[in-house]
């Protein structure tokens, strides 16, 4: 069966999953040699980065599958509330420091 990639990635996340599971675990190892020294006090952010990423990646379909249904109130509505929420979470968690922040991305 012949699908277009986008069908592809909605029915098969585990490459995704696969994907941030391997920089996660990784990072360690790869990070300084690539980018440096001065890039490891980051390295406590990458997991909580990568959760956030598969989450994104898992839902970045649900915008185009509403268009495509005829539902783009449905997507303007999705998009309000999670703008809400995001800002709320961004707003409520800054103070705290960089991880909460990131943690508050999931």
């Amino acid at each position: 069966m012949n699908l277009p990639i986008s069908s592809w990635a909605i029915r098969n996340p585990i490459p995704v999953v696969v994907a941030f599971t391997l920089l996660m675990v990784l990072a360690p190892m790869v990070i300084a040699p690539l980018f440096g020294e001065k890039w490891l006090p980051a390295l406590p952010l990458l997991p909580l980065l990568c959760l956030a990423g598969m989450v994104n990646s898992l839902t970045a379909f649900a915008g185009p599958v509403l268009r495509a249904t005829g539902r783009p109130a449905w997507e303007l509505r999705q998009n309000l509330l999670f703008a809400a929420v995001a800002l709320t979470a961004y707003a409520v968690s800054a103070p705290f420091g960089l991880q909460e922040l990131a943690m508050a991305r999931i």
